[in-house]
């Protein structure tokens, strides 16, 4: 039997880090865990926190981690800016790739990667590596 939640993980770190985190204020994923948990004296279970903490970024929210900024300690995050008002599923509009453009850049490429930002976009498989001797 699966309970049902009236927030999400998304929504419920935006929320949590809007209201108790002061903005440039340092926390830790235990600490969200914790502070997120749906019973007191419970740690959150669901995992995939720290990608629904990096889904929050398109939103115009801005946390720096440790990978980010080498002065903070590791595991640490800094809440440098708040963006939307998630928790009301406010979202930002994004630009998104339409089915019908995606199938034309595929037939056009002949679904080869290429190389980014070279002049002539060269197609990888006339890429070869010379064996060592």
């Amino acid at each position: 039997m699966v309970k049902s939640q009236k927030f999400g993980g998304e929504k419920r770190i935006a929320a949590y880090l809007k209201f108790n985190v002061p903005l440039g204020a340092t926390f830790t994923m235990r600490d969200l865990r914790t502070a997120i948990a749906p019973a007191k004296g419970r740690a959150e279970d669901a995992e995939q926190l720290n990608r629904r903490l990096r889904n929050l970024r398109p939103d115009g929210w801005v946390i720096t981690s440790y990978k980010d900024d080498r002065s903070l300690p590791a595991n640490t995050y800094r809440l440098d800016a708040v963006g939307t008002r998630v928790w009301l599923s406010e979202r930002m509009e994004r630009d998104a790739i339409s089915a019908k453009v995606r199938r034309q850049v595929l037939e056009r490429t002949a679904t080869l990667a290429r190389y980014v930002g070279s002049p002539k976009a060269k197609s990888m498989t006339n890429t070869r590596v010379a064996p060592r001797e």
